[in-house]
């Protein structure tokens, strides 16, 4: 593998992908011949479970195409391809590749726009990571959250119509607050608010119970499914080994950093979110945020244990490494 130098200016995040990269091939991480001679196709290649899959592909010996746009990730190896391509505007040139499969890592919604190149490369499998937020804020008061909820929707029945149509084996993984390579806006957001400020606000309780996941965990279940029958044109609801509460969680983010948990609960968080994300933050929080700390938010995973085998990790089971 080799390291490009990054831009003077690169965030962090930049940083991140490259070294999750750089570890995957350094490390083997999968059997070497696993993936020998087959091409990949990964789209959202830059996102957390993005990066996870092509750094388990490469390991494995494929030759991979990975997809980017606003995100780069400054990393090059003998067998990745990048390629920039925006969805939104249905833009993928393939050429003459025969991709063995495209795992979509990207938001869901923007999976549509490029079925058909998809599809004219004759690429005969699909995974696709959707969100249980389809569920989940299906009764958000947020007008941008319902917004997503209806992205989410649209997608996945168009996704599984024209698979269909087009004789495509489809699988929608729903994940459920996924972390692990910080690049999330959720345990990160936490870790790196704790970091800076050493407290964190809650909306008491906070007893809203999750199942945080982890990015390589999806990523290898993408992997083991691949050729899976059982799991052709069906979704699936995805959580993590761990149920664990909202205050719970906030408490084992600031252990992982080395900090002693400061909780600081706050009646008005809700409008407090609300007023900062309307004349801060542009709309990036709002109230639900904390009103969802304390609603469960568990799916029944019967159907994927039926079909599959899958064994997630603990929350934070590699401590601040699981924090980017």
């Amino acid at each position: 593998a080799i390291l490009r130098i990054l831009p003077e200016k690169e965030d962090r995040k930049a940083v991140r992908r490259v070294l999750w990269l750089h570890d995957y091939v350094i490390n083997g991480q999968e059997d070497p011949a696993q993936y020998e001679g087959k091409t990949f196709l990964v789209s959202g290649a830059t996102s957390q479970i993005g990066i996870c899959t092509v750094g388990r592909l490469l390991a494995g010996g494929a030759r991979v195409i990975a997809v980017q746009y606003k995100n780069k990730a400054y990393f090059n190896h003998p067998n990745l391809q990048w390629i920039d391509a925006d969805f939104q505007k249905g833009q993928l040139e393939l050429g003459m590749e025969t991709p063995e499969a495209l795992i979509h890592a990207g938001p869901l919604w923007l999976l549509p726009s490029v079925l058909s190149s998809i599809f004219n490369a004759r690429v005969k499998r699909i995974i696709a990571f959707g969100s249980t937020s389809v569920f989940t804020k299906i009764y958000s008061a947020n007008q941008k959250e319902q917004d997503v909820v209806k992205r989410l929707e649209d997608a996945e029945l168009e996704i599984a119509e024209r698979c269909r149509k087009s004789a495509v084996n489809f699988t929608i993984l729903r994940p459920t607050m996924v972390y692990g390579v910080g690049l999330d806006e959720n345990v990160t957001m936490i870790a790196e608010f704790a970091k800076r400020y050493h407290f964190f606000p809650i909306y008491p309780p906070a007893k809203g119970r999750r199942q945080p996941v982890h990015a390589d965990d999806m990523a290898q279940m993408a992997l083991k499914i691949l050729d899976n029958a059982k799991t052709f044109n069906k979704s699936y609801n995805i959580g993590g080994n761990e149920v664990i509460t909202y205050q719970a969680m906030v408490e084992r983010i600031f252990y992982a950093l080395g900090q002693t948990p400061r909780i600081v609960k706050v009646k008005d968080l809700p409008r407090v979110l609300d007023f900062v994300g309307k004349y801060i933050f542009s709309g990036r929080i709002n109230g639900e945020m904390a009103r969802r700390m304390n609603e469960d938010l568990l799916f029944l995973e019967s159907e994927s244990r039926r079909d599959f085998t899958f064994k997630p990790r603990a929350f934070l089971t590699n401590g601040p490494r699981d924090l980017g």
